[in-house]
């Protein structure tokens, strides 16, 4: 039988005892990463390059049954559509967890978000669309925000606000596409009530990105300002 590394396990059961009766398993596994990667820069720097490099095989091999695969990759939940994400909400929420405590400010941290948001989702081969992973996370957020669940939607728009602040090269990733932006706005200014928690976050998101652009970006910073004033 192939073997099962330790960090694997515990991401696997971060992400997928979806139980009542395992919530608590769930939680103490990400606490148990948590701790192993704690002020250690080197052992963040290969996690990730593990799980960007798991997550490219995965979108590229043809599932024949020959190769055995563990599919339990932080980028893979976050970066993939999964239709039955309401099934299991909290994979999500883990997922992002993980990574925002990866990502928090220390020294070299700005590396290992360089790592991360200069992957890529789509197969241009196969004539998918090819985009960043901070492009791919915005897409998947608009598909969530007509969702039921609150709770996946927090969680995209809670780690794309941590993610792009303080982060200019994020930043300009995120106002590459202006569609997203437009999207974000009239949204946010036709939900109801019961999803104010939502529209506060998608302000603080928009809030952010505007503090954190400039006049070179690709949605220029005056230009920005005058569609937010008029909108929110």
């Amino acid at each position: 039988p192939p073997l099962v590394s330790v960090l694997s396990l515990l991401l696997n059961w971060s992400l997928f005892a979806n139980s009542v009766h395992t919530f608590d398993i769930r939680i103490s596994s990400i606490a148990l990463l948590k701790a192993y990667f704690n002020e250690n820069h080197g052992l963040k720097k290969i996690f990730i390059e593990q799980e960007i490099a798991q997550y490219k095989l995965i979108n590229n091999t043809i599932e024949d049954g020959s190769d055995f695969v563990l599919r339990t990759n932080v980028f893979e939940t976050i970066m993939d559509y999964d239709p039955d994400l309401k099934l299991n909400p909290y994979k999500l929420f883990f997922a992002t967890d993980l990574l925002m405590y990866l990502f928090q400010s220390e020294s070299s941290v700005t590396e290992l978000r360089d790592l991360a948001r200069k992957l890529n989702s789509g197969n241009d081969s196969a004539g998918e669309e090819v985009l960043s992973s901070i492009q791919t996370i915005c897409e998947l957020l608009l598909t969530t925000l007509s969702t039921e669940d609150a709770r996946i939607p927090i969680s995209y728009l809670s780690f794309l606000i941590f993610w792009l602040f303080e982060d200019v090269k994020a930043v300009d990733d995120f106002l590459s596409n202006r569609s997203i932006v437009y999207s974000l706005i009239a949204f946010s200014s036709q939900i109801e009530d019961e999803d104010v928690t939502v529209k506060c976050l998608i302000t603080i998101l928009l809030g952010v990105a505007y503090e954190f652009s400039s006049k070179e970006s690709p949605f220029p910073r005056e230009e920005l300002y005058e569609l937010l004033t008029k909108s929110i």
